[in-house]
């Protein structure tokens, strides 16, 4: 079993003090079985539990928990999901997407490798901005509070709206959960309710000049209509995706290896995917050849 050892473009802030060095190890047997026991619950969740199951080591913390990793911002989260990814499936990959004019199915490949990491050292948890003043919020005595207090939404954000089909009520839940202060004003539902479309496109353009990013715009053209459109690649959805095995599929595999080569579920489920699929097509090779002879 080879580590990864990689260093996060955000960082992990704990006492005061920011960790970035990160080991990871690679997936095997138990988190497959771990995502496909979470099928129904949302992409955030998971990956909480993925990378939790995954990390060795955060900096100095180790076992790093559930908790630790859903404080964790979406663009250290996304990193490592990148990293695991190219451990697991290599750096092309191949997907198949829908177009959206005619709704054909087409065949796209890329590489991880484009995927670009802009880096951005995280130094504090808390953030100030300073709103425009005809977006700032509007109190009952009709004085503007320009100042916020925030922080960057993390993993246990995007887990608490996940799911949710109303995109202002999601926006509205973010708000609350990374806007401290408001002013000298504790944030609250009425004023997260007031804040406007121009004052939340500030709010997310400061939140992104903060965060560090981990993105790919695939620009791509229908070989079927030739409509051409660009996709944002979401690492964690895809990653899934790619990833999905029923426990049905995964157990008969432990049993069919364990069956022939008398090898424990532990050993076998401690062997990463590609393998334990080796094995799979391997034996299955040697049975079709004895048989045909």
């Amino acid at each position: 079993m080879s580590e990864i050892v990689c260093i996060l473009p955000g960082g992990y802030i704990q006492n005061g003090c920011v960790y970035n060095d990160v080991e990871l190890k690679p997936i095997m047997g138990r988190e497959e079985e771990l995502i496909a026991e979470m099928e129904e619950e949302g992409v955030a969740s998971i990956t909480t539990a993925l990378l939790a199951n995954c990390i060795k080591r955060l900096g100095p913390l180790s076992p790093v928990s559930s908790d630790v990793v859903r404080g964790m911002i979406i663009g250290d989260r996304n990193y490592l999901m990148t990293k695991l990814c190219q451990t697991t499936f290599g750096d092309e990959i191949e997907a198949t997407l829908i177009c959206p004019e005619c709704s054909k199915k087409m065949e796209i490949d890329f590489s991880l490798s484009q995927i670009e990491v802009k880096e951005k050292r995280q130094g504090s948890k808390i953030f100030t901005m300073e709103l425009s003043s005809f977006v700032a919020f509007q109190d009952e005595e009709g004085v503007r509070h320009r100042n916020l207090e925030f922080r960057l939404p993390n993993g246990g954000d995007i887990e608490a709206i996940d799911g949710k089909s109303d995109e202002d009520e999601a926006v509205t839940e973010l708000l609350l959960r990374c806007i401290m202060k408001v002013g000298n004003m504790k944030m609250d539902e009425k004023i997260a309710g007031s804040l406007g479309a121009p004052a939340r496109k500030e709010i997310e353009e400061k939140m992104s000049e903060l965060a560090p990013e981990v993105e790919l715009d695939l620009d791509l053209e229908c070989p079927e209509c030739q409509h051409s459109f660009t996709v944002p690649f979401n690492i964690g959805s895809f990653f899934l995706k790619k990833f999905k095995i029923n426990l049905q599929q995964l157990y008969t595999q432990v049993h069919f290896l364990a069956f022939n080569y008398h090898w424990s579920e532990k050993e076998i489920m401690e062997m990463t995917r590609k393998k334990r699929l080796m094995y799979v097509e391997i034996l299955e090779g040697e049975i079709k050849r004895i048989n045909e002879s």
